[in-house]
């Protein structure tokens, strides 16, 4: 099983307390945000708390529209 959640950028925040939901799950989970550092800091928090946890991360902006 897999989810994505996006917006994840606090630690704290929402976006990582629903990742670390799904990773205690046994979920592997793709993190989504706008800033490399934030993304990461919020990784390390994740499979801090949840050991084992499988999680990639992916910059992107959810407030742009379509491109192309």
């Amino acid at each position: 099983m897999a989810a994505i959640v996006i917006g994840v950028s606090h630690v704290p925040g929402v976006g990582v307390a629903v990742a670390k939901k799904f990773c205690q799950q046994g979920y592997k989970v793709g993190i989504v945000g706008r800033q490399a550092e934030r993304l990461e800091k919020a990784k390390e928090a994740i499979t801090e708390a949840v050991p084992g946890a499988q999680v990639a991360t992916a910059i992107a902006d959810a407030t742009v529209g379509e491109v192309g």
